[in-house]
């Protein structure tokens, strides 16, 4: 039993190519706004996105997943391109997350922008429905960003700022006996699962 947060597309390729190479195992694949907690709930393994809380847990970095923030050429030709952190509260926000809160940072700087967002969401593809939609400027990960930026669909927006990498970490419990099974969805992740920052 895995757990893995919303919207983690990275982890697609990875499940299925699992899938094919031990074709005897069941897996169950709940992906989680909230943090589970593997004991309370017997799940044996864990995908989570960002800082860790439970110490009580092994925990196995996958890397970082970099984002930046992007709007629709739509939206920036009808409302302008802010020049500075400060001009993104005369713009629509669109944020992910459970905080009306944006961090960017450039070199050594940081700025903690508090922002009345029209959209606050914890489903990275509702926001960038909606950052294509043309409906305000948001954070979005770099590997959803590459291929809309290229085609023209979304713009960066401040390239010199950047919201912090978001850490991605496999979790399983310490106190458990991990099965054959367990161990080798574990290193299966660990080998194929390439995070580029």
């Amino acid at each position: 039993r895995v757990t893995a947060p919303l919207s983690l597309g990275l982890l697609a390729p990875v499940v299925a190519g699992y899938l094919a190479r031990y074709p005897d195992v069941q897996l169950e694949l709940s992906a989680n706004a909230r943090v589970v907690d593997l004991i309370e709930e017997s799940v044996d393994v864990g995908i989570r996105a960002g800082r860790l809380e439970d110490s009580t847990l092994v925990a196995k970095s996958l890397g970082r997943v970099a984002s930046m923030l992007v709007a629709s050429p739509a939206y920036l030709n009808r409302r302008g391109r802010p020049k500075s952190p400060s001009e993104l509260s005369k713009h629509t926000s669109l944020l992910f997350g459970a905080q009306p809160v944006l961090r960017l940072s450039r070199a050594e700087r940081v700025e903690n922008l508090k922002l009345a967002p029209r959209l606050l969401v914890n489903d990275m593809d509702v926001l960038q429905a909606a950052v294509l939609a043309g409906l305000g400027i948001g954070p979005l990960p770099n590997i959803l960003c590459a291929e809309l930026l290229r085609a023209r669909k979304l713009e960066r927006v401040l390239p010199d700022w950047s919201p912090p990498p978001t850490p991605i970490h496999i979790v399983y419990p310490s106190t458990r006996h991990l099965s054959p099974t367990t161990r080798s969805f574990i290193d299966y992740v660990l080998a194929h699962m390439k995070l580029p920052d």
